[in-house]
């Protein structure tokens, strides 16, 4: 029974009222209000820009989360991408009204208050208590001052505020919660005959003659989408050849000296020194940034001190005053590129040069403790993977820039690309606009590529397509079709089907209005079902997601009055009769005083949910909200 009204709370604002989360701050790695500042605006709210960069992180967050529903792969074809991401824009959107509508009511968060969540966090804290060193720490790495950390804490606590007058302000009485019981747990008795569409197919034929009227009433629904044929050039690891050939031998050394890359748990207590780079630095100034890390590393390779050069030379000033300090790291702590290359070192190594979105580390990993580890056969295929980058990452790199720059500077065909690089030319099968499950169509980027009016109407070559870190593609249009009708020998059975269950559906829906009718005027079930078949049930005493009997019959009875009846259509075809017997109302005194209060806290939160939704709908009437639609793709 709670069940059912937690199912009925749907929405992120749902989610906050009942749960009334902390502060969705997450460290390096995380979703960030800070690194959403710059990049092309996509929408406006009452003169707030929404930078692609804060969307682009919700939206990630939001696929990663689906993701770990399916055991971290998100199949293609389960979800929306594009609805996904309208989702996080509104996310936004609603956020931003929300944090200008407590601006504007005088709300306040007092100094201690603020004071006693952060203390609470438990990514400050060490052994269980806030550190004021890792406090500052953390926020050092994610370049940012206390002050401008507390701003955003305390803006967040006024949302929470007003949430949680919302939902405190909502009463509900024992007798609401009563009445509620009485209904949810109610359970009926009902009969029930079924004519299964199914079942009833063989009664129907279907003509030629009917197969071709309705192909050509519904032409426009058997139409076959454009489609392009490409010739390509594919730029992978293996195209290095000889290079790229890995023993199992080499495969078990690499995963002896990298296992701690792939455990689940263990802590690293480390050292770093940073050299510091703009995400959008120019060549000049990353080789320049590269070529003094290097440096450092090789002064360390020479027996020099880590944490003398740290204290000297890093950029990050909050580690540099510890020798380089971070303390003990967990997975999580850090950016996915630091965190690899960390749990990759054993105890006293140091690392090779580390690009991460703050510049250049050299990682020295003082302490170990290991996680658990999966064993060499559950990780092959990633193990292979990862040494093909270690071994030809920078040279594959330096081929698909070779590759992207022929290609473009003799755009006319895909030869001297091929040529130069000595990749073969291959021809796809077709590949629809709107995509498929197999070969390059199921590659996104190709698609989008394939029909860009640089390759299908000026015929060049396009550009560098990058469908995976280490997998390149440049591809030219080959052939074209056009949209056209499928041929009917080609959809007729499909079109056969279709007509003997819709005619076998209308049997179906038929039956069971002569059913009815017939038990309406006085007919006994017996006398009513003569001639119609159809199959009999019978459900006595059931709640509402009882499932041994059809579902759509069980929702249907729940809606009826006493002795009430109704004629059902089913989902997978067909139709039913429905006749309500009895009911038994849901009896308050049998849940216990726990199962009450939880019970008062859900109808109260979303009762609260209703409220603080209709809120969230005002501020967009009464909003200037305006979305890029050009920049949200």
């Amino acid at each position: 029974m709670l069940q059912s009204i937690r199912d009925g709370i749907k929405g992120w604002i749902a989610y906050v009222i009942v749960g009334l989360i902390a502060v969705p701050f997450v460290f390096i790695g995380g979703y960030s209000y800070f690194a959403g500042s710059g990049g092309a605006v996509v929408a406006e709210v009452n003169g707030v820009e929404i930078p692609r960069q804060r969307l682009d992180q919700v939206h990630r967050q939001q696929r990663d989360r689906l993701a770990e529903m399916f055991g971290g792969e998100l199949p293609e074809d389960m979800y929306d991408d594009a609805a996904l991401r309208r989702e996080a824009l509104d996310r936004i959107i609603d956020q931003t009204l929300l944090y200008g509508f407590v601006g504007d009511r005088g709300l306040r968060v007092s100094d201690r208050e603020l004071a006693h969540y952060i203390r609470g966090q438990q990514a400050f804290q060490v052994d269980g208590r806030f550190s004021r060193e890792r406090y500052e720490l953390l926020l050092q790495r994610n370049r940012m001052t206390t002050d401008q950390y507390e701003a955003l804490v305390r803006r967040d606590l006024l949302v929470d505020q007003l949430q949680e007058a919302v939902l405190f302000s909502t009463v509900v009485s024992a007798a609401e919660v009563d009445r509620y019981v009485t209904l949810m747990d109610q359970r009926r008795s009902f009969a029930y005959v079924q004519w299964s569409a199914a079942a009833l197919q063989d009664e129907v034929e279907v003509t030629d003659a009917d197969v071709e009227a309705h192909y050509s009433a519904y032409l426009t629904e058997y139409m076959r989408p454009e489609a392009v044929r490409v010739a390509y050039v594919e730029l992978t690891p293996e195209a290095l050849g000889e290079e790229a050939r890995i023993t199992d031998e080499e495969l078990e050394a690499y995963y002896r000296e990298t296992r701690g890359r792939y455990e689940e748990g263990g802590r690293r207590q480390a050292r770093h020194i940073l050299v510091q780079l703009e995400e959008d630095a120019s060549e000049a100034e990353v080789e320049q940034a590269y070529a003094r890390v290097e440096e450092l590393r090789q002064r360390l390779a020479q027996g020099e001190s880590f944490e003398a050069l740290a204290e000297t030379y890093s950029d990050d000033g909050g580690s540099a005053r510890r020798g380089g300090m971070l303390g003990w790291l967990e997975r999580g702590d850090t950016v996915e590129a630091f965190e690899t290359a960390l749990f990759s070192l054993d105890e006293g190594q140091v690392s090779q040069p580390v690009r991460s979105p703050f510049g250049y580390h050299l990682i020295q990993v003082e302490a170990v403790e290991r996680g658990d580890a999966p064993d060499f056969e559950t990780v092959r295929d990633e193990l292979r993977r990862d040494l093909l980058r270690e071994r030809v990452g920078g040279q594959l790199f330096e081929m698909a820039d070779e590759l992207a720059n022929i290609a473009f500077e003799q755009p006319a065909g895909l030869e001297p690309a091929a040529e130069a690089l000595g990749l073969e030319i291959r021809v796809s099968d077709w590949i629809p606009r709107t995509g498929a499950d197999t070969g390059l169509a199921r590659y996104r980027q190709v698609v989008e590529a394939a029909f860009h009016e640089d390759v299908l109407e000026h015929a060049y070559n396009s550009d560098l397509i990058e469908v995976a870190d280490d997998h390149f593609l440049v591809v030219r249009l080959e052939d074209y079709r056009p949209a056209a009708p499928e041929p009917l020998e080609a959809v007729a059975d499909e079109i056969r089907e279709a007509l003997r269950l819709q005619e076998a559906d209308t049997i179906a829906r038929r039956r069971a209005e002569d059913f009815a009718e017939a038990v309406a005027d006085g007919a006994s079930w017996e006398e009513a079902l003569a001639g119609l078949g159809g199959d009999l049930g019978h459900a006595e005493f059931v709640g509402r997601g009882e499932r041994r009997h059809p579902p759509a019959v069980v929702d249907r009875a729940f809606t009826l009055g006493p002795d009430g009846s109704a004629v059902v259509d089913l989902p997978d075809g067909g139709a039913a009769y429905v006749q309500l017997e009895a009911i038994q109302p849901g009896n308050p005194e049998a849940i216990t005083v726990e199962e009450r209060e939880e019970l008062r806290r859900q109808l109260q939160a979303a009762t609260a949910n209703a409220e603080f939704e209709g809120l969230i709908r005002a501020l967009r009437t009464d909003a200037k909200i305006r979305i890029r639609e050009d920049r949200l793709f």
